[in-house]
């Protein structure tokens, strides 16, 4: 949709370069280290862990090759409202 405006707009349109899942930098390599952390197996509870693994796989399916750096608020904001009108 990002585009699309820029497109209307005139503007230049930017679209971040996509890295691969488990490239570093990707927003899948990010949810793996955050998976793979003390934190994510020792401080939050079975309950936590399981209710977040659906998000982060939704969330690496559709921008999972993309660098994590490229995301914007807007991005997450436009993802949330996605799922919400499901």
């Amino acid at each position: 949709m990002e585009e699309y405006h820029a497109a209307v707009r005139g503007a230049p349109i930017t679209v971040a370069p996509l890295v691969g899942k488990d490239a570093k930098g990707s927003l899948g390599w990010l949810i793996k280290q955050y998976r793979n952390s003390l934190y994510w197996r020792e401080t939050l509870s079975a309950a936590t862990r399981k209710q977040r693994g659906p998000i982060f796989k939704q969330a690496e399916d559709s921008a999972g090759d993309i660098p994590y750096k490229a995301i914007r608020r807007k991005n997450i904001e436009e993802g949330m409202m996605a799922r919400t009108q499901n």
